[in-house]
């Protein structure tokens, strides 16, 4: 029984490996909650290097340059509608040097929903919930009505919001600083594991192969014990039968 039971146990610890390593690395953030300003608050969610599950068509990436993603959560808790400038929010490298985003994301299922009407007839049935990034055009990057929220499990509308940002290669590994009105929150964006379809069947054909071996390796071993289980009732049986 204990054999079994570290079998499990080590079978165990080989999904849970396996599966991690397929998930994207978390990022580092420290003083996630920025507190109010104005009547906002700021809670970042993620910073991740590159994009996850976006859509940056037409946000082209510069030479030499890595994206920077931060996902955020905007609270307006004031009663009047409140506006974001472009130069009221940015990343600061270690150096103080400003980097301003170039783009704003949002949940492309939710931005495009009026769409989904139209598409229907001619055989569209959903879309898909990863982000639509809009190229930051005007000083106004976005509006929050009294009481309400973007990017916020709570939001109404838009439950995923995310800036992008342009930064050089060889700083996209070190500490940032996000400003948001005068607060700030210290993050370092980790580098994210993209995983394709692939490899993701390879590793779940992998694991499946593994999790039989084990059974016909622990179903062997229980016939191999019950067969010599009874090969030494009936040598016992003989033996007495001679007497």
């Amino acid at each position: 029984m204990s054999n079994r039971l570290i079998k499990l146990s080590t079978v165990g610890m080989l999904l849970t490996f396996l599966f991690s390593a397929c998930l994207p690395f978390k990022d580092t953030v420290q003083d996630a909650n920025i507190g109010e300003t104005d009547g906002l608050q700021i809670t970042m969610k993620e910073a991740y290097q590159g994009v996850k599950d976006g859509n940056v068509e037409w946000v082209p990436l510069p030479e030499n340059s890595a994206y920077i993603t931060v996902e955020i959560c905007i609270e307006n808790h004031s009663a009047m509608d409140q506006s974001i400038h472009w130069q009221e929010v940015f990343v600061s490298t270690e150096n103080n040097v400003q980097v301003f985003p170039v783009a704003v994301g949002y949940d492309q299922a939710e931005a495009f929903s009026w769409l989904l009407p139209i598409a229907e007839p001619i055989g569209g049935k959903s879309i898909d919930h990863k982000f639509y990034f809009f190229v930051i055009q005007n000083n106004e990057i976005m509006k929050i009505p009294a009481y309400q929220s973007l990017g916020c499990n709570t939001s109404s509308q838009f439950k995923s919001l995310a800036l992008l940002f342009f930064v050089n290669n060889d700083i996209a590994s070190q500490p940032f600083t996000l400003r948001f009105l005068g607060g700030e929150i210290h993050f370092e964006a980790k580098r994210i594991l993209v995983v394709s379809e692939g490899t993701k069947w390879g590793i779940g054909l992998g694991l499946s192969l593994i999790l039989i071996m084990i059974t016909v390796i622990v179903i062997g071993k229980k016939k191999l014990k019950t067969q010599v289980s009874l090969s030494q009732d009936n040598n016992q049986n003989s033996s007495q039968g001679e007497l």
